[in-house]
């Protein structure tokens, strides 16, 4: 299935990832499928610019002036993507690899199976040793075969190359998007700043009748290597975040009746209870997050109905 003509790209976005974009590129340079490296580098301050210009010049880096987040960095990725005509593109996270041959199992994949517009491989941890944690809860969480599953990772160069496992969920890590699925849903919702906008993003390719899956027979590591660093943070504080991310997810899902309303007296509910109770610091919180939320009622009504929008959505 996969033949020279296929045009494939991929898209890094990039912030502080000295310490990982070396080991990321080395992995795409040495892919046995060959691939456009677009970077959007979200003004980092390391020396992650000077590491790309030194010793990758074949890669296309834009340089923009602040931090943008994944979002939006990956849009302005993906809208240079299409321009180049690609077929497919790679969506790559600058603390990952890849094995030489993961690409060409994933493209050949995906056109094996045209109705996935999103496939990814299993996500190891940086030594390559385990599961990454985070991607085995999303497969404990799916309706996968365990037991197969696990006799695929244990020898995967026995698995039937046109196997996919769909999956409900699966980050951004590493996601391959078939140019007709980015034509059709578009680029990440820039209502997300950091984290929810995958979760969103597969709420929209489902809507759209798209699949997601993963390829057990490609394989990239993931190297968290430095994050938790807001571990300090107070715990409540956090869980409020999530929160808040969670109704941003639920008000914009396409797939059912549009729920803003519902939710913002829900959130109107919590900030009374709240109130009651003489917590200070919940009864704050909750009235922020009610004053938030309805702040974006009017933008909120709008992105979802672009959801539904079968364009190049947040990409023109």
């Amino acid at each position: 299935m996969y033949n020279k003509s296929i045009k494939l790209a991929t898209v890094i976005a990039t912030y502080n990832g000295a310490e990982w974009i070396e080991w990321c590129l080395d992995s795409l340079v040495s892919s046995e499928s060959p691939t456009e490296i677009i970077i959007v580098d979200n003004n980092s301050t390391d020396r992650t610019k000077d590491i790309i210009k030194s010793k990758f010049p074949q890669v296309q880096l834009i340089e923009e002036s602040q931090n943008l987040g994944f979002g939006k960095a990956n849009n302005i990725g993906l809208k240079i993507a299409l321009n180049l005509n690609a077929d497919h593109i790679f969506l790559l996270n600058q603390d990952a690899k890849v094995e030489p041959n993961t690409l060409y199992r994933l493209v050949n994949s995906q056109l094996r199976s045209k109705q996935y517009g999103i496939v990814s491989p299993v996500h190891f941890n940086g030594f390559g040793t385990v599961l990454d944690n985070y991607f085995s809860h999303y497969v404990l969480s799916s309706n996968i075969d365990i037991e197969n599953f696990e006799q695929i990772l244990q020898n995967p160069e026995k698995a039937d190359s046109e196997t996919i496992y769909p999956i409900g969920f699966v980050n951004a890590a590493a996601w391959l998007l078939s140019r007709e699925c980015v034509e059709i849903v578009g680029g990440f919702d820039p209502l997300f700043d950091h984290y929810g906008e995958d979760n969103n993003y597969l709420d929209r390719i489902r809507y759209h009748g798209f699949e997601v899956g993963i390829v057990p027979n490609s394989i990239m590591y993931h190297d968290r290597g430095q994050r938790g660093g807001n571990s300090s943070r107070n715990p409540f504080a956090r869980k409020m975040e999530v929160f808040r991310r969670s109704i941003l997810i639920d008000a914009l899902n396409p797939n059912g009746a549009n729920k803003v309303n519902r939710i913002k007296r829900g959130l109107l509910i919590r900030k009374w209870q709240s109130f009651l109770s003489f917590d200070r610091v919940n009864s704050r919180l909750q009235n922020d997050i009610y004053k938030e939320f309805v702040s974006k009622v009017d933008i909120i009504h709008e992105h979802y109905e672009l959801s539904k929008r079968k364009d190049i959505t947040y990409l023109e």
